[in-house]
């Protein structure tokens, strides 16, 4: 999430790069139409792919934006605000991406609702005490109380882990929440953002934030060195969280938020230390044209990152009529863009990746950045 700074601040440019890359990646990777490339869909459970390393990270970047924005004082009333718009926009959000406007189905949980719960326990929590290292520590406790908690609920189970016929956390999701409100009405056997996940994923953003924390404090040296340890350090200890469960998105499981979280800080590192902390002269650079890009993603990254989904959404259930029937826009586009050479599933990504970098610049030139 774009967490809002006052004007005369000055921007941290690495931060934006990162969260531009981040979203740049996921407007080509998830307007590839369904079949085929199955390393660009989501892993079935257990394992990863490249679509799978998005959500998280952004997640971690949006604990960095709150180790930077909360670092001094916490304005509890912006948060509070800033939690309900989520929790509202995050249920219209779900009517639109699962086209389903019925009260008695509406799903409860998702992306939005994970975001406006985890930023607001992160800001309780990192209120205690405003150093990296307390970051760090809670994240630890979340991703080795979560390991303990899945290993003991997957003993019953195949392989002495969770599958989703043996997951006991969906009974709890489905006591909260009622089954019907649930991820696919519960048929899938769990929920993506079901109170286990959002537990879980608090560690990526409680690890962000001490890396936010690292690069604001005045007083901290070697911001970049540190950097680069906390994301290896991340990576290394991922396999030894995968004793409790092995690395898997719909669980969250530790390993998962250690390895995911450890990819984005080196990310952050990496540009931290050639952009800000380096004070490379870019701008008068012809690398600056792609970073202009990335920094244009980053700026409005809240918009895009979702306005994507809503927009695939509507193309998949809004139906023209043709000569065979009728079709889905977005099948009538597939059909349009298979005229051009290559394959028509790759053109099509591109040419929304091109339609979202489009609009980007155009609101980045504008000033026009879409915050809550």
């Amino acid at each position: 999430m774009e967490t809002s700074q006052s004007a005369s601040s000055k921007r941290i440019y690495s931060v934006d790069i990162a969260r531009g890359f981040v979203v740049a990646f996921s407007v080509l990777l998830s307007h590839i139409p369904p079949g085929g490339y199955l390393f660009f869909r989501h892993a079935e459970w257990y394992g990863l792919t490249l679509l799978d390393l998005i959500f998280p990270a952004f997640l971690t970047l949006f604990g960095v934006g709150l180790g930077i924005a909360y670092f001094r004082r916490i304005r509890w009333k912006k948060v509070i605000r800033r939690t309900v718009i989520l929790m509202i926009i995050g249920l219209l959000y779900n009517a639109v991406v699962h086209w389903n406007a019925d009260f008695s189905t509406w799903r409860i949980t998702g992306v939005l609702q994970l975001y406006a719960v985890s930023g607001l326990v992160a800001v309780l929590v990192l209120s205690i005490n405003r150093t990296w290292q307390f970051s760090v520590l809670a994240a630890a406790i979340v991703m080795s109380t979560y390991g303990v908690w899945l290993s003991l609920a997957g003993k019953p189970c195949a392989e002495g882990v969770i599958w989703p016929d043996c997951n006991p956390f969906a009974k709890i999701d489905a006591a909260l929440f009622g089954l019907s409100h649930m991820y696919a009405q519960g048929t899938k056997g769990y929920d993506p953002e079901g109170l286990a996940v959002m537990f879980s994923a608090l560690a990526n953003v409680f690890l962000g934030a001490a890396a936010g924390r690292i690069i604001i404090n005045p007083q901290q040296k070697k911001k970049s060195r540190l950097l680069f340890m906390l994301g290896g350090v991340l990576l290394l200890t991922a396999p030894l969280f995968a004793f409790f469960a092995p690395v898997g998105k719909r669980m969250w499981t530790p390993a998962f938020a250690s390895l995911t979280a450890g990819i984005a800080v080196l990310l952050l590192a990496v540009l931290f230390f050639l952009l800000d902390d380096k004070s490379l002269r870019l701008k008068k650079s012809p690398a600056y044209t792609g970073l202009y890009l990335l920094e244009a993603f980053g700026r409005n990254s809240l918009l895009i990152y979702f306005g994507k989904y809503l927009l695939a959404s509507v193309l998949m259930h809004l139906t023209i009529a043709g000569k065979a029937g009728t079709v889905s826009v977005r099948d009538k586009l597939l059909d349009g863009i298979s005229l051009f050479p290559g394959d028509p599933k790759l053109n099509y990504a591109l040419f929304f990746f091109l339609f979202w970098a489009a609009l980007a610049i155009l609101l980045h030139r504008q000033r026009w950045y879409v915050r809550v």
